[in-house]
């Protein structure tokens, strides 16, 4: 019995990992979700990439809206009216492309996360 229960606990440990690893495909090119965050890789470095975000992130007429980076990793986030949290987390792939994942309240829905990367794709004249 112990050993079932373990190999229980293993498997619903183990299979959030394996889908936010992997992920599934989207309607957007490259872009991939794991019904939570939404990524992919853009190109422009991460100061490009950053500004990119914060645009975008304005654009939507978000709140608090705040941003920090290096010149390896970055993120910003702003606050949706009823407080959800938008994050948008980018890293240095090349010096000439970025990865960019997006984060929308805990489960609000791939759809806003898609269309935050096109933005910021748009924006980087991607």
């Amino acid at each position: 019995m112990r050993i079932l229960v373990q190999s229980i606990i293993c498997v619903a440990l183990a299979f959030p990992v394996a889908t936010t690893v992997t992920g599934c495909k989207t309607s957007e090119p490259g872009v991939k979700s794991s019904y939570r965050s939404q990524w992919t890789t853009v190109s422009g470095n991460t100061a490009k990439a950053t500004e990119a975000a914060k645009d975008v992130l304005e654009d939507l007429s978000l709140q608090r809206i705040e941003s920090k980076s290096t010149g390896l990793d970055v993120y910003a986030h702003g606050y949706t009216a009823d407080d959800k949290k938008i994050t948008v987390d980018i890293n240095k792939v090349t010096d000439a492309t970025s990865a960019v994942s997006v984060n929308v309240g805990t489960m609000r829905g791939p759809a806003m996360g898609k269309d935050i990367i096109a933005r910021i794709q748009k924006e980087l004249g991607g």
